[in-house]
């Protein structure tokens, strides 16, 4: 998953994105004028990468938000499963 502000405006993104995370980011950013990537990727756990341009007190809300169990379970492909 990834998604890119710029002047707080969401400009691409990519990937599964809850609804509810996608909103209140958008909110946030949109209030701090951020411009800046968030990322989220499994390396063994879902983990995220905030970019160095987003200030602190900002990513810290965005990682409380972040709905990690979302990604954590397995996802089943089920266009390989044979029924």
């Amino acid at each position: 998953m990834k998604m890119q502000f710029k002047q707080g405006r969401l400009v691409s993104h990519k990937g599964k994105i809850q609804d509810k995370f996608l909103r209140e980011c958008k909110a946030l950013a949109k209030v701090e004028k951020t411009t800046g990537t968030l990322r989220a990727y499994r390396d063994g756990t879902v983990r995220l990468h905030i970019s160095a341009s987003i200030n602190d007190s900002l990513a810290q809300r965005m990682r409380n938000m972040f709905p990690f169990e979302y990604y954590e379970h397995k996802q089943v492909d089920m266009s390989k499963k044979r029924g």
